[in-house]
């Protein structure tokens, strides 16, 4: 049985991991995304879960007593939602399905649709699911965050700023925080590839 009682997972993706008899006892996981995420006959009791994207994810006999959702999107979990009481899950969003993408304009569609140019955005399948549809998930965490006009602006530039592997939509949001109060540089199409820590 691997331990991991007390742990703090943030920024962290976990996509078709399969957890059995893990014990999770008072960990927390913030900013994560759970895809496809198997938790068999594990201790997830006193878990919180924080700003967490959960995808069609499976909790198979397991224990969750005390186990808090907060600000999460969960899509597929009618099962889990049977399972954690109201009082446990706050600002927690159900989904049978992924947001449609008529909830946002065309010129926005269009600039998330153009980002799968770069191998890193498209592979990371944070913007872009397979069979080209969008992780709207994602997006319409990001409209509720800052503005489409913003995201319209400022969405492209992430094409030129990422260069390397990531897993998880607060690494993008963070890049558009640090576009939005000025202390990142735009490199610019016809500037060297920057990259973001």
């Amino acid at each position: 049985m691997s331990n991991f009682s007390e742990a703090m997972f943030t920024n962290t993706s976990f996509i078709g991991t399969k957890f059995m008899v893990c014990k999770f006892s008072k960990a927390k996981f913030e900013s994560c995304l759970l895809q496809g995420t198997l938790f068999r006959k594990c201790n997830l009791e006193n878990v919180t879960f924080e700003n967490t994207i959960v995808i069609a994810s499976v909790f198979d006999r397991t224990k969750l007593k005390g186990c808090k959702f907060n600000n999460c999107k969960i899509l597929n979990g009618k099962k889990l939602r049977t399972l954690i009481p109201e009082k446990n899950l706050v600002n927690t969003l159900f989904l049978e399905n992924f947001p449609n993408t008529s909830m946002f304009s065309d010129d926005l569609i269009q600039v998330v649709e153009s980002l799968r140019t770069n191998d890193y955005v498209r592979r990371s399948g944070i913007l872009h699911r397979k069979k080209g549809l969008l992780n709207t998930i994602s997006l319409e965490i990001l409209v509720s965050q800052y503005s489409e006009l913003f995201l319209i602006n400022n969405l492209p530039k992430l094409s030129f700023l990422i260069s390397s592997e990531f897993h998880t939509l607060s690494y993008i949001q963070k890049l558009l925080c640090k576009i939005n109060d000025g202390t990142i540089l735009y490199p610019g199409p016809n500037h060297p590839q920057g990259s973001c820590n």
